[in-house]
């Protein structure tokens, strides 16, 4: 079950963080000005990433603590769900089409 919950806690955090982002871009234009001349910065990606670190830190959500794996490196977890939350709810809801594809196959 906690397998579920912190799947369904990166999706929803990756839809909020999606939608943040999107805000930014309507309230500040010039930002996607500055993207498109600078192609080679990834403007956006970095603020996902930094809006989604926010997140993660704000939440204390350690992916794998909450696997029970520990690590020496502290934070190391609550990057790597930052990560993940960044990629958006693409990357997210892609993930889960494919387990569930894969469930599928076993079922069948």
């Amino acid at each position: 079950m906690l397998q579920l919950q912190g799947v369904l806690i990166l999706l929803v955090l990756s839809f909020m963080i999606e939608k943040v982002v999107e805000v930014i871009k309507i309230a500040f234009p010039f930002l996607i000005t500055i993207d498109e001349k600078y192609k080679q910065i990834k403007l956006f990606v970095l603020i996902s990433l930094a809006v989604s670190t926010v997140v993660a830190y704000g939440a204390n959500l350690d992916m794998f603590a909450l696997m029970g794996i520990e690590f020496t490196i502290p934070h190391v977890g609550i990057i790597c769900v930052a990560i993940i939350m960044g990629a958006g709810s693409n990357f997210v809801h892609d993930f889960i089409l494919k387990m569930n594809e894969k469930n599928k196959e076993v079922i069948e």
